[in-house]
């Protein structure tokens, strides 16, 4: 198939694989929102002065830290994804569940983005 510009998908779907505490596997499919390098460069822009302004308490709790940084991660993801292949609706609550319960996730889906709008391969 020929590439013809002007033409990008408008999301794609990978599957991110973690390791789980019981040595076992798990997945979940995310469905990742296209965007081009300099888009992606933009939203990394946007990230980081977002977190570098985010107001830290001086006497915060590592619980309220959990929070705050979980309420970014879930504004993160659905920065990134537009849903899932699992049985529960994509939304902030179940985000959150999710990278409440598998932090790994956070990571592995950050990193399968990064991989595929920057070096445009498919990493497994």
């Amino acid at each position: 198939m020929k590439i013809k510009l002007g033409n990008p998908p408008k999301d794609f779907k990978r599957k991110i694989t973690i390791e789980l505490l019981d040595g076992t596997k798990g997945d979940v499919e995310f469905t990742f929102k296209y965007r081009t390098r300099s888009e992606y460069a933009d939203l990394m822009d946007a990230t980081l002065n977002a977190e570098k302004d985010a107001p830290v308490k001086k006497e915060e709790t590592a619980k309220e830290a959990f929070e705050r940084i979980g309420e970014g991660t879930v504004s993160f993801i659905k920065e990134i994804a537009t849903g899932w292949d699992l049985e529960e609706e994509f939304n902030d609550e179940n985000i959150k569940t999710l990278i409440d319960t598998y932090p790994a996730v956070t990571v592995a889906a950050s990193e399968s983005y990064r991989l595929a709008i920057l070096e445009g391969v498919r990493k497994n």
